[in-house]
């Protein structure tokens, strides 16, 4: 059995200072504490509090990912190697704030940098000349963009940077966006990737070209025959000790997805 934690935050150096670790008694709050310092403090004392005789039988590996919040580039592939080797896997990310939500399955992730290069000119001259607006470009594929979200499928498309121009006189050579798409089914995925190709693909503006500057991937987290077996055996050993059990899904990453 393999244990996971991770002991990174996202927040930005400085937030301590600003809003530091307390203890009322009965909560405590601060940075990264729910995310996931709690998961960590868990599997410590679980583990701590195991008779020696559950500890004689078991055969477990407990791992601290520092770099999960930013995907996990360095750890992952470790990771994945020492769980491989095991019957189960359990991370210990926060399934929510009721204290007893279980998540079983989590949404995969699509990321794309798009750069655009158009043609500059003055602003008050766009129709004597043959410029062209990167940034008229973008702005048509954000609208396009944010509409390939599905609220039927839970499928999520966000916009979330954009950058362009250099001043209001001058139509924009350049422009850039980052867009990131969050899916449960591999269906979907595959419609939300044909989609980003035909985007790719056209351009509305004529003189404006398109370039994928950079893309990234994390796979959907989906229940299998072994997930519905550990949930029911779950879900059972915590009736019997008097623990409410909830099954929730998540939209947020984390290294289950791996």
């Amino acid at each position: 059995m393999v244990l996971v934690g991770h002991t990174d935050t996202v927040f930005p150096l400085g937030t301590v200072a600003e809003r530091p670790f307390t203890n009322d008694g009965e909560n405590l709050r601060g940075p990264g504490v729910a995310d996931m310092k709690n998961g960590d403090v868990l599997i410590y004392m679980m583990l701590k509090n195991l008779s020696k005789e559950a500890l004689d039988k078991l055969n477990i590996c407990v791992l601290h990912n520092p770099d999960e919040e930013i995907g996990s580039i360095y750890s992952r592939e470790k990771l994945d190697e020492i769980a491989s080797h095991s019957d189960y896997v359990l991370v210990f990310e926060s399934g929510g704030s009721s204290g007893f939500n279980r998540c079983f399955a989590r949404k995969g992730m699509l990321r794309y940098e798009i750069d655009y290069t158009g043609k500059a000119g003055h602003s008050g001259f766009m129709f004597q000349t043959d410029s062209a607006s990167a940034i008229q470009e973008m702005a048509y594929d954000v609208v396009t963009l944010m509409e390939l979200a599905s609220r039927e499928k839970d499928s999520t498309v966000n916009v979330g940077k954009v950058q362009g121009g250099i001043a209001t006189n001058v139509v924009a050579e350049n422009a850039s966006l980052v867009a990131e798409m969050r899916y449960k089914t591999d269906d979907e995925r595959l419609r939300l990737e044909k989609a980003l190709e035909l985007i790719l693909a056209n351009s509305r503006i004529n003189g404006v070209t398109k370039k994928l500057l950079n893309f990234s991937q994390t796979p959907a987290w989906v229940k299998n025959e072994e997930s519905f077996k550990l949930i029911d055996r779950l879900e059972r050993v915590a009736n019997s000790v008097g623990v409410p059990f909830k099954e929730t899904d998540r939209g947020g990453l984390s290294d289950a997805n791996h």
